[in-house]
């Protein structure tokens, strides 16, 4: 220590002192995966115990299902001071505590560590048990992980393919995700298993409608279009008066494309315009499908219905200004044109409704004086 500065050693101490408290006063949380590494110890249990620990299971798991969260973390923790590796229980409490935590925004860090550490350490206990694999799958979709959500589902799927709850839930996120062609097996199965889950009937018809609108060839778009039709025509006898059913089975029939389907689209436009007299859409996709039957009178009156409903409709404002002009009734045309540009319109509608208003302007009868 000879010849050194008292003062600077002072320092360096103080500042290791200082550096020391940083890290064991800083109050950062572990993390999920330094929660999933400590799995709890593994407890003998009488059989007495186990018809115990199964009892707790099965009411947490129904509480949660019945959105009980106080009680299914009471349950679970019941579970878990008997058999502490009990997987289900600790996927349970570790849910239970993200949706009654959900009230806080954001979730704080410490639950979000913990509870899918608590998952993590679930998986690892019970890989192949779909209950475990089911609420995995969900708690990931309820902290926004959507794609880690499909994929933890359709891992569950492979030990457990035909359990309800997770073809729906492994259904509806490819669904959400816009990752059509994934979704329909799940959902496809699902309808075989569940036939009267409307939900499931729909999106798988949304589905179908997707991987037609995306075919390249006449084939392929045309049986797409076809189940999306008979998946809607089961929707719709689940929900019959749910206009977006009948809107749905209209646009798989006109992709379907044959003078008949097309017949019958209008016919499904009128049942959701009745279904639905507030909204342009039914009234609008009726025009569509008469413009496409050649009916331009009749198109022209849906289009003028639907603007009776909304104004402001920009699709039936544009649709009604073509018509117009294709029937020489060039006057109306050049009105309705004025009248949407009045509105926020996308940049190439907008230069196109300029450009033909421009082409097509009326004609100077003004007499000049000499």
């Amino acid at each position: 220590m000879t010849g050194q500065d008292p003062l600077m050693s002072f320092r360096s101490v103080g500042c290791a002192l200082v550096i020391g408290c940083l890290v064991a006063c800083s109050g950062l949380p572990p993390t999920a995966a330094e929660f999933a590494a400590n799995l709890p110890a593994e407890r003998e249990l009488s059989v007495v115990e186990r018809e115990r620990v199964e009892g707790h299971v099965a009411d947490a798991i129904a509480y949660l299902e019945s959105g009980d969260h106080i009680g299914a973390a009471g349950a679970a923790a019941s579970a878990l001071v008997l058999d502490p590796r009990q997987a289900r229980a600790l996927a349970v409490q570790a849910l239970a505590e993200l949706r009654r935590s959900e009230a806080d925004t954001p979730v704080p860090l410490d639950v979000l560590h913990r509870t899918e550490g608590e998952l993590l350490q679930a998986s690892t206990l019970a890989p192949e048990d779909p209950v475990v694999g089911f609420l995995h799958a969900d708690y990931l979709r309820r902290v926004g992980h959507l794609t880690a959500a499909a994929q933890r589902a359709e891992s569950a799927l492979d030990s457990a393919p035909e359990h309800v709850d997770l073809l729906e839930l492994a259904g509806r996120l490819r669904y959400d995700l816009g990752d059509e062609r994934r979704a329909i097996p799940h959902l496809t199965r699902l309808v075989e298993l569940d036939p009267r889950n409307a939900k499931a009937w729909y999106r798988l018809a949304e589905s179908r409608i997707a991987v037609a609108m995306a075919a390249r060839d006449e084939t392929p778009r045309v049986e797409a279009a076809q189940g999306a039709a008979d998946a809607f025509e089961r929707y719709i006898a689940l929900a019959p008066a749910d206009a977006a059913g009948h809107l749905g089975l209209a646009h798989a029939l006109v992709l379907v494309g044959t003078s008949e389907t097309l017949e019958r689209a209008v016919d499904s436009t009128e049942i959701a315009a009745r279904l639905d007299a507030r909204s342009p859409d039914p009234r609008f996709d009726q025009g569509v499908v008469l413009d496409l039957l050649g009916h331009a009178d009749a198109a022209r009156v849906a289009y003028e219905a639907a603007l009776r409903r909304d104004g402001d409709h920009v699709p039936s404002l544009l649709n009604l200004a073509a018509n117009q002009a294709q029937a020489s009734l060039l006057d109306d045309a050049r009105a309705t044109c004025r009248r949407v540009l009045l509105l926020d319109l996308g940049r190439e509608d907008r230069r196109r409704v300029e450009t033909w208003l421009r082409d097509n302007a009326e004609p100077d009868h003004s007499i000049k004086r000499r």
